[in-house]
């Protein structure tokens, strides 16, 4: 798979889980089992976290090396800036 091609894979995986609450509690359980069941290439030994934020909680993430996914999200929504205002997977 291609970089591009696993860019966008990964914004349809977040756009699935702002649709989809089944799918979204199973990522935020389990990310790399998802993320490679949708055919995402994650490294043997690399293990990947999705945490969402809450009222109480709220995530600061190293992003150096951040995919940028927004211009593959339906209806132009990213996960940049909304992201840093709490709303990363709703």
């Amino acid at each position: 798979m291609t970089k591009e091609s696993q860019d966008k894979k990964l914004g349809q995986i977040i756009a699935k889980a702002w649709e989809d609450a089944v799918y979204k509690q199973r990522l935020l359980k389990d990310a790399t089992k998802v993320l490679k069941e949708e055919g995402v290439t994650v490294p043997e030994g690399l293990e990947i976290k999705a945490v969402e934020n809450t009222e109480k909680v709220s995530y600061m993430v190293d992003r150096r090396d951040a995919v940028p996914v927004a211009r593959h999200l339906p209806g132009g929504r990213g996960i940049g800036p909304e992201a840093a205002t709490g709303k990363g997977i709703r």
